[in-house]
């Protein structure tokens, strides 16, 4: 999806948070309003990953670190260590 509509999308967001924290806009109904707006931006997150090429799931973990998995330290090598 282009980022420009987004962008806008998420200005307006911004606005209308702003607005309705002056003067309520919505009262009562503040859960749906943060769901929206909580989709919007996570639209915006999920374009910004596909335009590094994270936008699937099998390339996000092939970068994660392997040190901190790729072994297992045995008992008698943390009792020895110096």
């Amino acid at each position: 999806m282009p980022s420009r509509p987004i962008e806008l999308l998420i200005a307006v967001s911004i606005l209308v948070s702003a607005t309705h924290a002056l003067r309520p806009l919505f009262p009562g109904r503040e859960a749906a309003i943060a769901a929206l707006f909580g989709l919007i931006h996570g639209l915006a997150f999920a374009t910004t990953l596909a335009d590094l090429g994270l936008g699937r799931w099998d390339h996000a973990v092939d970068r994660r670190p392997h040190h901190a998995l790729s072994r297992v330290i045995e008992p008698h090598e943390f009792l020895h260590a110096s």
